[in-house]
């Protein structure tokens, strides 16, 4: 598991690596966090506010990948090109995510969003 560290002041050199915790609040996703690019695909989620977890069994060698939707719901967007078959082309923020992504990242993604969206935890 990695806990990234809280805090609001960010120099410009890491906002590219924040991550959101709520509605009004980032943190710099120091460590082995900063590696980890996005996937459609994702075999890392998000427990708590951001604790990194194994969504399923990883093989070693495996690159390790979440969905920054499961953390995010912003108002911003990049353009996804993950190669995974799921790919959705897009990474735009919780709220946008189809329902069955939703549900199969239930357990999975940052308590803001469980909080905000008032959905059921496992």
């Amino acid at each position: 598991m990695y806990h990234g560290l809280v805090n609001d002041d960010f120099p410009e050199e890491i906002r590219n690596f924040l991550i959101t915790y709520s509605q009004n609040s980032s943190r710099d996703s120091a460590g082995i966090a900063r590696y980890l690019n996005h996937s459609c695909a994702p075999n890392v989620g998000v427990r708590g506010l951001f604790t990194l977890v194994a969504m399923r069994e990883i093989k070693i060698g495996e690159e390790l990948c979440w969905d920054y939707d499961m953390s995010e719901d912003i108002d911003w967007q990049m353009d996804c090109s993950c190669g995974s078959p799921e790919c959705r082309r897009s990474i735009r923020g919780f709220r946008f995510l189809p329902e069955d992504v939703r549900e199969k990242y239930r357990g999975f993604i940052s308590d803001w969003l469980v909080e905000k969206y008032h959905l059921k935890k496992d």
